[in-house]
């Protein structure tokens, strides 16, 4: 009883030094943080001297929250304009975490606020005295950045950095945001920096500082070719922060994961077309997929085949084997015209039924609204 007491007061007197030290970030969000993600944070405040830093624990070790004590300490330490750049399908999850969690209020920016909104966005985003936490998925970050051009960003986060990996021969999405954020402090999030190859790792080193590995090339002679993986440890150790659940697992408790494998039979029509469409895909040559990405292709139409017939028609109409047949064609347009009027039909008047009617820089009110079959009308 008297060992517990001392430890208590013990735990009093260090917070008390705690909210009185530069760090005093740590006490002020509405968790208790555990060891990894304090050992994150202060990898990533020493990081942030530098250009930042890539924190890629594994899943559920919660990234988010080291972001978050991150923010924390930018913000007690004079930053004033934040962004937050993601998905757009983790926009909302962010912004209810920063309230719940660390008490910020963030704004989720997106085409439509915009531009209904232009003078109120600019005002508030101009207005060097106010704090502005913005988030915003990684497509409308470029446009926000160029609409607003006089806007210093202080801080920048980027979650699920590796779809980002490909910045030198990739998307323009990703090329848009290296080049407009370069100079600006950061932290990346990802649990998988490596996902295809080494060189997955100087895109993302590169978003903090691209002279760190220099070119493309030079990282591949040294790193891919030659093979130095020590010094490979070395250069990412100031600038990549990694735990594993191994690490952890003396005061956190997984969920114990088990793999069950259910048999299902294909009725005649799904094996025609399962039959179908193997047949095609085993074509050589096969024009309609790239060789380099065939592999890949391949293994997500055959994950659409066996999820639901329904999910494949596009495709096998796509993969016809008379791409010359005009009334096949006609046949195709006609009936995919009639499906994109329905969706578009829907989403106007209820919201977006599926992904394909839904524009990630518009207004996701069904983020927060009432389900659409639970309003009037609905299905």
């Amino acid at each position: 009883m008297e060992n517990n007491l001392l430890l208590e007061q013990y735990s009093w007197y260090k917070k008390q030094q705690l909210a009185e030290s530069p760090f005093k970030c740590l006490l002020n969000a509405d968790i208790e943080p555990n060891p990894h993600q304090v050992n994150a944070f202060c990898a990533a405040i020493q990081a942030l001297k530098t250009g930042g830093i890539i924190l890629a624990d594994e899943v559920g070790l919660g990234k988010t929250i080291e972001a978050g004590l991150v923010l924390n300490y930018v913000l007690d330490n004079g930053a004033k304009k934040v962004l937050i750049a993601l998905p757009a399908t983790l926009r909302k999850q962010w912004e209810v975490e920063l309230s719940e969690k660390f008490g910020h209020q963030a704004v989720i920016l997106d085409r439509y606020t915009v531009e209904h909104d232009s003078a109120d966005v600019r005002g508030h985003l101009e207005n060097n005295a106010e704090i502005s936490i913005v988030i915003t998925s990684y497509d409308y970050s470029s446009k926000l950045m160029k609409r607003f051009p006089h806007v210093k960003w202080d801080f920048l986060i980027i979650d699920e950095a590796h779809n980002l990996r490909n910045v030198f021969h990739g998307t323009k999405r990703a090329k848009n945001l290296y080049d407009l954020t370069h100079g600006i402090p950061k932290i990346l999030l990802t649990a998988t920096p490596l996902q295809n190859s080494l060189t997955d790792l100087h895109g993302l080193v590169s978003f903090i500082d691209p002279r760190i590995f220099g070119s493309e090339k030079v990282f591949n002679r040294r790193f891919v070719d030659g093979g130095d993986y020590e010094e490979l440890k070395q250069e990412l150790q100031p600038v990549l922060y990694r735990t594993l659940r191994r690490d952890v697992g003396k005061y956190m408790a997984f969920s114990k994961r088990t793999c069950i494998t259910v048999d299902f039979h294909l009725s005649k029509e799904e094996k025609e077309l399962y039959d179908v469409t193997n047949d095609f895909l085993r074509r050589d040559p096969l024009y309609s997929i790239p060789n380099a990405n065939r592999g890949l292709i391949i293994l997500v139409i055959r994950k659409l085949l066996a999820s639901s017939s329904f999910a494949l028609i596009d495709t096998n109409l796509y993969l016809d084997t008379h791409p010359n047949d005009k009334k096949a064609m006609d046949h195709f347009n006609q009936y995919q015209k009639a499906r994109k009027q329905a969706l578009k039909e829907y989403a106007r008047n209820f919201e977006p039924l599926t992904i394909d009617s839904a524009d990630i820089d518009d207004h996701f009110t069904w983020a927060t609204d009432s389900w659409p079959w639970m309003k009037r009308g609905g299905c």
